[in-house]
């Protein structure tokens, strides 16, 4: 990222200054040129959205619930729909902070294609702890799979790539009702049980 960040940041210079010095001498392609410089300058923009992506602290099983509650309540906020979150009362400490944090930034990717690409007016999160799995499933009432909302690209392999590390099971299909369905099932670690000895 480091790398790739000053690599952009030297484009974004020189383009601009290309840009000046076309404006100065009245260049009839000065305005392309400044059109360049300002897309290097949102490229930069999204490099550093997809560094935090994948380099964001952890989040801690006590904290997920939170943490979910939060991220759809500004969601819902920001874009004018109406989420719902149905969740256990709590997670169990004795849980991997590894499976926790990636379910939560695998929901909060869903949750950003759903409103980026299917404009839903509702988004609803479950999540269920029993039978030793966690169910993490994320369903809105959007445009659905079709031509407007992709099946491929980063943010879905980076979801699938996060269930994978935590030995999760990761789908996406269509939802009742025209919408589109997320869903990864984790098995929850056996709790230690510890014993005191004389």
């Amino acid at each position: 990222h480091d790398s790739l960040g000053q690599h952009l940041t030297a484009t974004s210079i020189a383009t601009n200054i290309l840009a000046q010095s076309l404006e100065r001498a009245g260049h009839p392609e000065a305005p392309r040129a400044r059109s360049i410089a300002k897309m290097v300058q949102e490229g930069i923009g999204q490099a550093r959205q997809i560094a935090r992506g994948l380099l964001l602290s952890n989040v801690e099983p006590g904290q997920l619930i939170v943490e979910l509650e939060e991220m759809l309540s500004a969601l819902g906020r920001e874009h004018q729909i109406t989420c719902r979150f149905s969740h256990p009362p709590d997670i169990p400490a004795y849980v991997d902070v590894a499976i926790t944090s990636h379910l939560y930034y695998i929901a909060r990717e869903a949750a950003s294609n759903a409103v980026r690409h299917g404009r839903p007016t509702r988004l609803t999160v479950v999540l269920i702890a029993n039978r030793g799995t966690l169910d993490l499933t994320i369903e809105d009432d959007g445009s659905g799979l079709s031509v407007t909302r992709p099946t491929s690209g980063l943010g879905l392999r980076i979801m699938s790539h996060r269930a994978e590390l935590i030995g999760g099971e990761f789908s996406l299909e269509p939802a009742g009702g025209g919408g589109t369905r997320v869903r990864c099932l984790v098995p929850m670690p056996v709790p230690v049980l510890e014993r005191a000895f004389p």
